[in-house]
């Protein structure tokens, strides 16, 4: 499993969230509330952000805990984006570790990050054969490691590059995850952000298991959306089993009902 965050509003430090909030992202690394499974999300961090109007992405990765690298608590308070994804890593046992595991992942064509809390059950037979064989080929040699959320990311990205919105291309794709499980007698877990520099799409959704924690919270600086509530839990909200919804301008809007 891992921690994930999104934000969206006026341009804040990255470590507004990463590092600064009383629930940090930091924290939840080593001390988080609300996992499913396993304890700790030491295996990796990321952080996915637009520096400005009409700029593409940038990326930090780091192959470890937010504390092991000594120039995070130094870089974060010195960048600001008003749109920004980061994730800590809880590795999924037979998943390698490694800076290519590390998400949020990026799309550089379309300029759509992403990132998933969670596992597809049967990856690595029929269902992640299935997934895998669908993607294009050059598609397919952009694979930035050889995983389920890899495989994942690129199943999205695939149906954005060929003109879905990205609410659309995420529904298609978590609903052919599922049929394939379900066919194939697996279990999926299938919390997924994606962002870019006009919006954040979430949904929180499983298959034969609970879903992962996923909660929103209005601000006046704008939207957040995480994985466990990064200040006082009443400001928070939980989404909906099911929901794929839209965080924009302030706003959080259900846009699709995923059964």
């Amino acid at each position: 499993m891992c921690r994930l965050f999104a934000y969206r509003g006026t341009p804040l430090p990255l470590s507004a969230w990463l590092l600064d909030a009383p629930h940090s992202l930091e924290k939840q690394a080593y001390q988080p509330r609300e996992m499913v499974s396993g304890t700790v999300n030491v295996d990796g961090t990321g952080v996915t952000w637009w520096p400005g109007e009409d700029e593409p992405a940038l990326r930090y990765l780091f192959d470890g805990p937010p504390w092991a690298d000594p120039n995070f608590g130094h870089l974060m308070p010195r960048l600001l984006s008003g749109a920004q994804l980061g994730v800590v890593r809880s590795a999924t046992p037979g998943i390698g570790h490694g800076i290519e595991h590390v998400q949020p992942f990026l799309d550089e064509e379309t300029d759509l990050a992403f990132a998933h809390n969670g596992w597809i059950g049967g990856f690595r037979g029929a269902v992640g054969h299935a997934l895998v064989s669908g993607l294009d080929p050059e598609l397919l040699g952009t694979l930035p490691a050889f995983n389920d959320s890899a495989a994942l990311f690129c199943a999205v990205a695939q149906r954005h590059r060929q003109g879905m919105q990205p609410a659309d291309a995420l529904a298609e794709t978590l609903t052919e995850v599922v049929s394939r499980c379900q066919r194939n007698g697996h279990a999926a877990s299938l919390n997924v952000v994606l962002a870019t520099a006009e919006t954040t799409i979430a949904a929180r959704w499983a298959h034969g298991v609970p879903a992962n924690s996923l909660y929103t919270s209005i601000r006046e600086q704008g939207v957040l959306l995480a994985s466990e509530a990064l200040d006082t839990p009443e400001h928070w909200h939980p989404v909906q089993t099911g929901a794929v919804i839209e965080l924009k301008d302030h706003t959080v809007t259900v846009t699709k009902r995923l059964s």
